[in-house]
């Protein structure tokens, strides 16, 4: 058994999820975000699910905090919403969200996603803790990126996001990561991100590290490589 966070306000949806996963996780639902970051604390959890409809104060600003926070940042945090809005969308994936469920949703499909954001978790758990890429460093452990330039080294500030599509390039670098792939990888399958996003995402990172010797490039139709050399 596992514990699943659960926020929301929506006791129907409660009961629906608690069902949903009576057998296989602990289902700890709240309705305020202080009781439920107070949850967090005592109480290793392994992923969290958010109805953003329901609004105590700015909830994506609890989500990037959350993420920034090293305790809690490789919790995966699924996104459920009535509004089918893109700008929604797009910033509850640049502060940190994992996946963007539509309502009314299908359970089955729910417990699916949970389930796959949880083995794709223990799995990068698992990846090396350090790689080093010429004058890149990145450390998983601690979600630090450093650049070092004439002897003299400084990280990288890189949102949630940033930092699993960066560490995800460098860990298949020179290999051509179609935009599906990183889609799965980053995000999941079925979720609605548009190759507007993606680009955006890419477009900063490569500013950031425009001192590495190592960058993400595009591959024409294709999707992207992490290399040291330029668009194709």
């Amino acid at each position: 058994m596992f514990n699943l966070l659960l926020i929301d306000n929506n006791n129907e949806i409660k009961e629906v999820i608690k069902k949903l996963f009576l057998h296989t996780a602990n289902v700890a639902s709240f309705s305020n975000l202080k009781l439920s970051k107070d949850f967090l604390n005592l109480h290793e959890t392994k992923i969290i699910i958010i109805d953003i409809d329901f609004h105590e104060e700015d909830i994506y600003n609890w989500i990037g905090n959350l993420k920034s926070d090293e305790k809690f940042f490789n919790i995966p945090i699924i996104i459920l919403s009535a509004q089918y809005r893109i700008q929604d969308m797009v910033l509850a994936f640049q502060m940190g969200a994992e996946d963007y469920l539509i309502k009314p949703f299908n359970p089955i499909e729910l417990k699916i996603r949970v389930e796959s954001k949880i083995k794709n978790n223990s799995r990068s758990k698992e990846a090396l803790p350090l790689t080093i890429i010429e004058n890149l460093t990145i450390n998983s452990i601690e979600r630090v990126v450093t650049l070092t330039k004439d002897n003299t080294s400084k990280n990288v500030e890189l949102t949630a996001t940033e930092f699993r599509i960066l560490n995800y390039f460098a860990n298949n670098k020179e290999h051509v990561i179609e935009r599906e792939q990183l889609i799965s990888a980053i995000w999941n399958y079925g979720c609605h991100i548009s190759d507007r996003t993606i680009d955006s995402h890419i477009s900063r990172i490569r500013k950031k590290i425009n001192e590495s010797n190592y960058s993400i490039f595009a591959v024409q139709k294709v999707g992207y490589k992490f290399t040291n050399g330029r668009d194709e």
